[in-house]
């Protein structure tokens, strides 16, 4: 058995499609890995995986919107195909079989807005960011990692 695991953002919402009678929702996941060249440069590279999960029940989608953050599992194609100038491409896609988000939409939201004020302490002089109050321990993250 071959199995996929890619964890990234989505580059737009998702899109239903009905296949053979069932729904199905197709959408992208790009994943950037960061790194440094020989010659100490910061460098990036990003993989789009096209992405075909089925929703039976059709409320799936509001929850896979541009720059959420998830984790896809399932099996793997590769692809070839040529540009209109005959330049050959590759490409890969995901029957995926699990999801899990990584992250909530008013997460991304925050990330757009401007950061909040930071503050000094009197008396250590360290700077900090007051954070919201816990409402209904939704903002506790279960896991300790």
């Amino acid at each position: 058995m071959i199995q996929l695991q890619v964890i990234g953002n989505l580059g737009k919402d998702a899109e239903t499609k009905t296949i053979n009678g069932r729904n199905y929702l197709s959408f992208s996941v790009c994943h950037t890995d960061r790194y440094l060249d020989n010659q100490g440069q910061k460098q990036s590279k990003s993989t789009w995986v096209d992405c075909l999960k089925s929703d039976e029940n059709g409320k799936l989608a509001q929850y896979l919107t541009k720059g959420t953050k998830v984790f896809v599992s399932g099996k793997p194609q590769a692809g070839a195909y040529s540009l209109q100038d005959g330049t050959p491409k590759a490409s890969l896609s995901l029957m995926v079989n699990s999801l899990e988000l990584l992250s909530r939409q008013e997460e991304s939201q925050k990330s757009q807005q401007p950061e909040a004020q930071q503050y000094q302490h009197p008396v250590t002089g360290k700077t900090y960011t007051p954070q919201p109050p816990l409402q209904n321990n939704q903002d506790i993250d279960p896991l300790p990692f």
